[in-house]
């Protein structure tokens, strides 16, 4: 399985050879390589001096990625590179040292690391030089162009990333053929990063250059595959900066992004005041509900007491006194708005609520302007059960216009309230990955889905995982009533039974680790299963032996052979009756 793809492997090369690599011919390259550990390396191929330093090293690459040493090459150009930048700012690094950096695995980085989406050129290099970015100085970074090609690497970049800074320009918004790429992935593990608060996790900042791309944006962030239909925006953990003219001075924007980042976001859980029609003469035209159709009620079996719901006519009853709208504020309500309309607007009803509400909040005409400043910053969401909203694309931000019925909207109202974490799927399932052309992955995938199925749950959550992305996924395990982790020992050497039992072992240090950190005290149900692919004949019984470390692993035994592979029924028949009683205990 190659480390490498081809155009990494081209990125690399460009770092080694002329005009923009740091070795400017054979020789050195080869006192390079004579300077690292013996036998991490392969030696030198055979080859025609006449070929040229790039055919060289091209041959030398291709032994690198076959001994699967590239890994240890890569960090030793990183080492090189690094004291070649002894002194310098983090915005002026070498783009070599970038982009060795950038080749590196996920796994294979200390530390914090930050995910940049941009094509190279005039905004970003402005925004670089402008100190934009100074506070990921100590973060390792992960590049990639705006509609880059989004590679198995860059999923895991992604993934482990706990920012994403992405620019755009009208230039990109030019060249894109469709909306997808690096930009769109980022943009999409951000929206399912949700903490155990059901608040995003993740932090996003968006830079737009220029009109066409603050268009465009406004634009796509409305339909529905990323708009507010589906997954409402957080604005405390996404940040949207436009900037108009990129020739400017950007000392504004570099504040900024600084407060953004170093304000923590806020928690919740967050009031929300159900809104029923603010006069009763529009309540008796619209035929309104009295409990905002069963929203009310959805809601208060959650959390009753961050639960309001201002009955029909509340405009001319509704008149907060300083303390109590304190009170409230303390609380960063929602305000919904749902209506049974089938004719109206979002521009309408938000054109008669907001006076209104301003109004109903204790303050006066002439102090409109504060209160837009205070009680304008509250998400509002707007309502319907069925239909379209036919301005939604006038939506300002912090202004949600859903349609569907109670149960889908009451939690997304959950989520975006952080509420009570809104029940997820019976079994949550993390597997250790292998390659994609493995049939192995195919089998174990399979398998891990059967247990899902023989305990009737139809959803599927069976994801591939790295040992270095594994937290990731443990955060979220009070969100299922089980959580499977199974590991495997594809990359021990048959016969190898210590080794076997250490990488057992450190799967379970880490889940330990993250349990303690993120459930101290009340720990999520956990069923962890070695899957023996190499070393089945080296342990007996269902589990590992008790007098071993990694005694609470349950075994899962290949058996079969090439094109007939298959577990050890008893294995796999275990398995499912402890599914069970986990579930049911």
């Amino acid at each position: 399985m190659a480390y490498l793809t081809g155009p990494e492997l081209d990125k690399l090369r460009a770092v080694i050879i002329p005009p923009n690599g740091r070795f400017t011919d054979r020789t050195k390259f080869e006192m390079f390589i004579d300077g690292l550990a013996v036998g991490q390396l392969p030696g030198f191929p055979e080859i025609d001096e006449n070929g040229g330093f790039a055919e060289f090293t091209k041959r030398y690459l291709d032994e690198v990625e076959a001994k699967q040493a590239m890994p240890f090459l890569l960090r030793s150009l990183a080492e090189l590179f690094q004291n070649d930048n002894i002194g310098m700012r983090s915005d002026l690094l070498d783009e070599r040292l970038l982009d060795t950096w950038s080749l590196l695995k996920p796994g294979d980085v200390d530390g914090q690391t930050w995910f940049r989406s941009y094509t190279p050129g005039l905004a970003y290099d402005k925004s670089v030089k402008s100190g934009l970015f100074e506070y990921f100085a100590k973060c390792h970074p992960f590049s990639c162009e705006v509609w880059g090609e989004v590679s198995d690497r860059t999923k895991e970049q992604i993934e482990q990333s706990s920012h994403f800074v992405a620019i755009m320009t009208q230039d990109d918004v030019a060249a894109r053929v469709s909306d997808q790429g690096a930009f769109v992935s980022a943009f999409e593990d951000w929206r399912k990063s949700v903490d155990e608060h059901g608040l995003r996790r993740k932090r996003f900042i968006l830079l737009l250059f220029g009109p066409a791309a603050v268009s465009w944006w406004d634009k796509w962030r409305m339909r529905d595959d990323f708009g507010t239909a589906n997954s409402p925006f957080d604005d405390k953990s996404f940040f949207v900066l436009k900037v108009p003219d990129v020739s400017g001075d950007l000392a504004k924007e570099k504040d900024a992004i600084n407060w953004f980042l170093t304000n923590p976001v806020a928690r919740g859980p967050f009031g929300v005041v159900v809104l029923g029609e603010p006069t009763a003469a529009a309540a008796a035209a619209a035929a309104s509900p009295l409990d905002g159709f069963g929203l009310v009620a959805y809601l208060k079996k959650r959390n009753p007491l961050l639960v309001q719901y201002w009955q029909d006519g509340w405009a001319a009853t509704k008149r907060l006194d300083p303390g109590n709208r304190e009170q409230l504020f303390r609380s960063e309500p929602i305000f919904v708005r749902p209506t049974a309309s089938k004719d109206a607007t979002m521009g309408a009803i938000k054109g008669a609520l907001i006076p209104s509400l301003f109004s109903a909040l204790g303050y006066r005409p002439d102090e409109f302007q504060t209160a837009k400043e205070t009680a304008g910053r509250f998400k509002r969401v707007y309502w319907r059960p069925e239909g379209d909203w036919p301005d939604m694309i006038s939506a300002e931000d912090g202004e949600y216009p859903l349609v569907g019925p109670l149960e889908s909207i009451g939690a997304t109202l959950l989520n975006l309230a952080g509420f009570k974490d809104i029940p997820g799927t019976t079994i949550r399932t993390r597997f250790e990955d292998l390659p994609a052309d493995d049939p192995k992955r195919h089998l174990l995938s399979a398998s891990l889905q059967g247990l899902r199925e023989a305990a009737q749950q139809e959803e599927d959550d069976t994801v591939p995982v790295s040992l270095g992305i594994l937290p990731e996924s443990i955060r979220k395990f009070d969100r299922a009533r089980l959580n499977i982790v199974a590991a495997h020992d594809q990359r021990v050497a048959p016969g190898d039974k210590q080794r076997t039992i250490s990488h057992f072992e450190d799967w379970d240090a880490m889940i330990d680790r993250n349990l303690a950190t993120y459930f101290p005290g009340h720990e999520p149900k956990v069923l962890r299963i070695a899957v023996l692919f190499q070393n089945f004949d080296e342990f007996d019984g269902l589990r590992f032996a008790e007098g071993l470390t990694v005694n609470r692993w349950n075994l899962l035994k290949l058996r079969g052979g090439p094109g007939a592979w298959t577990f050890d029924e008893e294995n796999v028949k275990f398995l499912k009756g402890t599914v069970d009683e986990m579930l049911q205990g």
